[in-house]
Order: C-alpha cells, then sequence, then structure tokens
C-alpha cells in the first residue's frame, strides 16, 4: 500500500468537491487501483480493503482509530459533519469517513522505521500536490526518504 501511503502523506492532490474526484472515496478508489485492487471496486470494498490492510500492518494503533472515529473526537483527524465545502452536506456522521480519516492519520504520522516507502508517486493516475517539484522527487528519491510528509 506504497501509494495510500503516499496519498496519506500529502504527496498526492487531495479531492475537492468541485473536480472530478468529488470525495475521498473517490481519491481511494483510484489509489487502490494504482496499488493493483479492480476498477468495479464499490465504498464498501475500499474501506473493508484499507481497513484490513491498517489492521495488519499496524495492529496497535487499532484503538486510536476507535478513538477518532468517535463522533465527539473526529474532528482532532480532519472530519468535520458540518463544514460548508468539506463536511457531508447532509450533516450526517458517517462512521466508515471517520475510520478512513483516522487511518490516513495514522499512516501520515507513521515514521519510516515503522512503514517504509519504496515506490515513487505515480503521478499518470492522481495528481501532484501544488509544491511538489521534480527536483525534490529526484533528491527523496536518492536518499530514500519518500516515508516523511510531502
Amino acid at each position: 500500500m506504497q501509494h495510500l501511503a503516499l496519498y496519506a502523506k500529502g504527496w498526492y492532490k487531495t479531492y475537492h468537491p468541485l473536480a472530478k474526484r468529488k470525495t475521498l472515496w473517490d481519491d481511494l478508489k483510484t489509489i487502490l487501483e494504482m496499488e493493483g485492487y479492480p476498477s468495479t471496486m464499490d465504498k464498501k470494498d475500499v474501506y473493508h480493503i484499507i481497513l484490513n490492510f491498517f489492521v495488519r500492518t499496524f495492529p496497535n494503533k487499532l484503538e486510536k482509530i476507535i478513538k477518532y472515529a468517535n463522533p465527539v473526537n473526529s474532528w482532532e483527524v480532519g472530519y468535520v459533519v458540518n463544514h460548508p465545502v468539506y463536511g457531508n452536506k447532509e450533516n450526517v456522521y458517517e462512521y466508515e469517513m471517520a475510520v478512513m480519516m483516522a487511518i490516513l492519520n495514522e499512516i501520515r504520522l507513521t515514521d519510516s522505521d515503522e512503514f517504509q516507502i519504496t515506490t515513487l508517486p505515480d503521478y499518470s493516475q492522481m495528481p501532484r500536490k501544488n509544491g511538489i517539484k521534480n527536483k525534490y522527487l529526484k533528491r527523496f528519491e536518492n536518499e530514500n526518504i519518500l516515508s516523511r510528509t510531502g
């Protein structure tokens, strides 16, 4: 799940409600397709694949995911229900979304000692985050420090 880690660490531009990829689920589906999963996945498949990966890879962090997926704490990982642009327009709390936000946050904070990223970003399928320049990619490739936040 190299591209998922790169996404979480900010190497790819994230979705925007006015763009082609309108939701986090659109982004995650594209990321999983980049990892070799079929394009026929639905939201439920995406959720289970990422959750299973996270539980297998970071079993000691599951308690944090449960804590931050709680409606009271989900704002701490960026899940805000009533935000005018990025929030759920129906103002309905969605547990699966809160879990995904918590998982992405934990992967983002993961040190390179815990999870080594060896794959360069693939900007043919996901757009480059603003500010990521080719010279940075070459330097990071040479120094093998992609595991840090972009």
